[in-house]
């Protein structure tokens, strides 16, 4: 991702900095593998809206059980102080399996377009609210969407959703 630091609107951070986490993400993603390399296989898609998505099924692995989802929860009082919570559903259910949350303190401001490498926008039909899904280190970017429209009982995917619910650390 080829970003000028000067024009990043972002004064809290050194330019120096700024160019580093640049070098930095620019490595990682040299080295980013966007096409399915995992031995486990996806479950079967019962929606319709599933078209383009190819099945996996000739994988000798077994079919996925756990997925997981991470939030970070800014405090309103100070950018610096973040919550991260790991939320893990059985993929099956949507049932919560496990969560866990810690507060830290950042060294560093949030600055956008650092969080993820590659990002495609997905819609449902009639949708006017897009969902930002991101391929995985050794996802495709077709399985990442499956994955995320498995996790669909609403528009927010479930992992996301539960931290938004269980949200552990309660900041403010």
């Amino acid at each position: 991702m080829e970003e000028d630091a000067s024009t990043s609107g972002n004064t809290n951070i050194s330019p120096q900095l700024l160019n580093e986490w640049i070098e930095i993400q620019d490595s990682l993603k040299k080295r980013l593998i966007t096409d399915d390399q995992f031995d486990w296989k996806l479950p079967p898609m019962e929606d319709q809206d599933s078209e383009g998505i190819e099945e996996n099924q000739d994988s000798d692995g077994e079919i996925l059980k756990y997925v997981g989802g991470v939030d970070l929860s800014f405090s309103r009082n100070d950018s610096l102080i973040a919550c991260a919570t790991l939320v893990v559903l059985d993929i099956s259910t949507l049932e919560v399996v496990r969560e866990d949350s810690s507060i830290t303190k950042l060294r560093n401001p949030y600055v956008p377009g650092f969080l993820a490498f590659r990002e495609a926008m997905q819609s449902t039909k009639g949708s006017l609210k897009p969902i930002f899904i991101s391929v995985g280190h050794r996802v495709s970017l077709p399985s990442a969407i499956k994955i995320v429209k498995l996790c669909g009982r609403f528009r927010v995917p479930e992992p996301i959703r539960q931290h938004t619910i269980i949200n552990g650390c309660h900041l403010t």
